[in-house]
């Protein structure tokens, strides 16, 4: 049979039983050219439903950048071909095959399977940070490609430089499978009838009725599903009908295009059923997108009726407890697959939603819209890229503590080697950070600057950290980062140059810890402290510093201060993705690190302290309060006799602190940063240190007045002032005692 016969009898199979199928087309580029012609032209699939991801195509097809596969979130296409021949972007296997439909195909172009591992491209020197070199990163992911092709169902593989089918991919299934078409509303909706009847599966009816919850605040709802499962379209229902009943929703991503299926779903239902559009309907409702950073900004939650956070399973928790300030909620989050890892989200998150006063319901979708349940191409995207990883099982690790668990690295090797220790390690990862994704896992295999240590309880992962070498750079290349170049995949080297201005410091060499996660059934046993101090042992005589980079929070603020660490860096705006703000804390190693971490750390409260009433005044006080604490020493406490007599009259007295904040704010400084924290901590950071408004802080703080909150911040200040003040305030609160208010401003 030649290869169009072949492809023709594969794609009638895709088509009766509604499942999709993989043909691998291998060979030179002008043998693959011809393939993929023939390919084109014996399946019945027009030109319109047919995209070519590349960056040029041998085809007259609509053609999609390799770099842009994004745009493909949400389409849907019976021929997707991908051009591996040029470059390996393991993102833009998973968004090309999400984006097939049943009873299509995808089609990977490229170079001959047996030469391939040893070939590199664009994105092998995309792993290549300095200073290491392009030979130095290794093929184990294109070794691991290529293995679970000749391992899966409905893969078809052709040599396109012989013309022969080396693997056939028929599965010889022949039932025909109905696709969804559609399911009647329930009885008595509250939300439209017509719009119940755009629901494809029962699935996504439950989740609809679900959302109806929300016209009855305060409400949460919480989506989740694998993808293809179709929750973002089910969201986007529920969000139309809230605002044509007048509502303003909001709806947060981390990028516009994640949830384009939304708002395309908004609109048809909009257009359907009134005559209002998207951004404002004539019953006064609108439908805008944010990002989760901007919302947390200029009081924008406090102007929501009603807010849908997509993926919000990677959105730090403190920026998700903010959210609920919004009387209507809805987070949707993924199970499976590169946009996000829900693992367990609703279970960590419920408790916090319904503390907050608002009614929970959660929903998870299981059946596909798309194609058949089961898919071959699903269960070999799941399986090449990750995308299926789970932590261990909670059972297994019951008893660890960290005396029983082994303590070493895992080479890229191994992990190849023992895909279920890997496949462990990746779920751990994803549970934690929203941001694994398929080119996380090339990065953990295959490039040279990145190294992998975990905590093993009889061959099982515990916990996990992704370490990144830096440093050690040429002084070439760190000049010409401090006079402006780019200086990529070394963080620390280049806050050192362009934050401290310290060209040697980045001579210096570290490891930065990418990400760390311990499983969630040992959490609080101190097993993430004996990972780091593992790491510190072993790196512990080739470098100068340790480091980690984070979204801060005052919980991971506190766990890297009680491991040593200082903070130096607080990022000038929040995340745009997370909605918090980023640190940087470092733990010195050498006698160099340590004096180079004084050095820095040193100054870091003043300039925090700074930048509080400005560019920081939106930044957590908590967090701001844990930051202070983890500084190596107190600042100054410099203050004239003078100015201790004006904090007793704020203290004991009529002294108003408006008049002079200078000296209240040098005595909180310095009692935060010498390790107290008084009543009211977090209220003295906002009003005292980032300078807030009077009535934003009585609010904010529940009390009823002006007034009231003024009294409650002298009654928080006058420990610290009797504690630090000695003989002077003293003498100051017996002349008020005495009625002498002479010396009282």
């Amino acid at each position: 049979m030649s290869v169009p016969e072949h492809v023709q009898s594969l794609h009638r199979e895709a088509v009766r039983s509604n499942e999709r199928r993989v043909v691998v087309v291998a060979g030179s580029p002008a043998a693959t050219k011809r393939a993929l012609r023939s390919i084109v032209t014996a399946v019945p699939i027009g030109i319109g439903e047919t995209v070519y991801v590349g960056s040029h195509s041998p085809l007259d097809t609509e053609r999609i950048d390799p770099r842009r596969t994004v745009e493909l979130m949400g389409a849907e296409a019976e021929l997707v071909l991908i051009d591996l021949q040029e470059t390996l972007i393991p993102n833009a296997i998973g968004r090309c095959a999400g984006a097939v439909t049943g009873g299509g195909l995808l089609v990977l172009r490229t170079p001959p399977l047996e030469v391939w591992p040893d070939r590199r491209d664009a994105f092998d020197e995309s792993l290549v940070v300095a200073p290491f070199q392009l030979e130095e990163v290794t093929g184990r992911f294109r070794q691991w490609l290529i293995q679970t092709l000749f391992e899966s169902e409905g893969v078809t593989i052709v040599d396109a430089n012989t013309k022969t089918i080396t693997r056939s991919g028929l599965t010889g299934a022949d039932a025909e499978i109905v696709v969804p078409t559609g399911v009647a509303p329930p009885a008595d909706p509250t939300f439209p009838a017509s719009v119940y009847h755009r629901c494809l599966t029962a699935d996504q009816r439950r989740a609809l009725l679900a959302l109806e919850g929300l016209q009855s605040p305060p409400a949460a709802v919480i989506l989740q599903a694998d993808r293809g499962r179709g929750k973002s379209s089910v969201a986007g229902m529920a969000a139309a009908v809230l605002a044509g009943e007048g509502m303003t929703v909001a709806i947060t991503a981390t990028e516009r295009t994640q949830v384009d299926p939304l708002f395309e779903q908004a609109e048809d239902v909009l257009a359907g059923g009134a005559d209002y559009d998207l951004s404002e309907t004539s019953t006064g409702g609108s439908i805008t997108f944010y990002r989760p950073g901007d919302l947390l900004t200029d009081n924008t939650l406090e102007d929501i009726d009603v807010l849908f956070a997509d993926e919000a399973a990677g959105l730090p928790v403190p920026t998700l407890e903010e959210f609920l300030v919004v009387p209507r909620v809805a987070f949707t989050t993924t199970l499976h697959g590169y946009e996000g890892a829900g693992h367990g989200f609703a279970t960590r998150f419920r408790e916090i939603v319904e503390s907050s006063g608002h009614r929970c319901t959660e929903v998870r979708l299981n059946e596909p819209i798309r194609y058949a349940p089961n898919d071959p191409v699903e269960r070999w995207v799941n399986r090449v890229l990750f995308l299926d990883a789970r932590p261990a099982v909670t059972e297994l690790l019951a008893d660890v503590g960290p005396e029983s668990v082994c303590a070493r690295e895992l080479s890229s090797d191994e992990l190849f080697k023992r895909p279920t220790v890997f496949r462990e390690a990746i779920g751990l990862l994803a549970m934690a950070h929203y941001r694994t994704e398929p080119n996380d896992i090339v990065r953990m295999l295959d490039a040279p600057n990145l190294d992998i240590h975990a905590l093993l309880a009889d061959g099982h992962v515990a916990a996990i950290a992704l370490l990144a070498r830096e440093g050690k750079l040429s002084h070439e290349r760190r000049l010409a980062a401090f006079r402006g170049a780019r200086l990529r995949g070394n963080m620390l080297p280049d806050i050192f140059l362009n934050e401290f201005r310290d060209l040697e410091a980045a001579s210096t060499s570290g490891i930065r810890v990418i990400r760390i996660a311990t499983h969630p059934a040992v959490r609080r046993r101190g097993l993430g402290s004996r990972l780091i101090s593992h790491i510190t042992d072993s790196y512990g005589h080739a470098v100068d510093w340790l480091a980690a980079g984070y979204g801060a929070t005052p919980g991971l603020v506190r766990f890297w201060a009680d491991n040593g660490f200082k903070p130096i860096f607080l990022s000038a705006s929040r995340n745009a993705s997370s909605g918090v703000y980023s640190t940087v804390m470092i733990r010195g190693v050498s006698s160099a690190g340590e004096t180079m971490v004084t050095r820095f750390s040193g100054s870091f409260a003043e300039r925090l302290a700074a930048s509080l009433p400005d560019v920081h005044r939106e930044v957590d006080a908590d967090t701001a309060l844990a930051l202070l604490a983890a500084v190596p020493q107190p600042t100054s406490l410099d203050l004239s006799n003078d100015d201790w007599r004006f904090l007793t009259a704020i203290g004991f007295g009529p002294g108003r602190y408006d008049l002079n904040p200078e000296p209240l704010r040098t005595l909180l400084l310095h009692a935060l940063t010498e390790g107290h924290r008084p009543e009211a901590g977090s209220m003295l950071v906002e009003k005292v240190l980032q300078g807030r408004p009077w009535p934003i802080v009585a609010d904010r703080y529940g009390y009823d007045s002006v007034g009231t909150c003024r009294r409650a911040v002298r009654g928080a200040v006058a420990p610290l002032i009797e504690a630090y003040g000695g003989e002077t305030v003293e003498q100051e609160r017996e002349r008020l005692r005495n009625g002498d208010d002479t010396n009282v401003e």
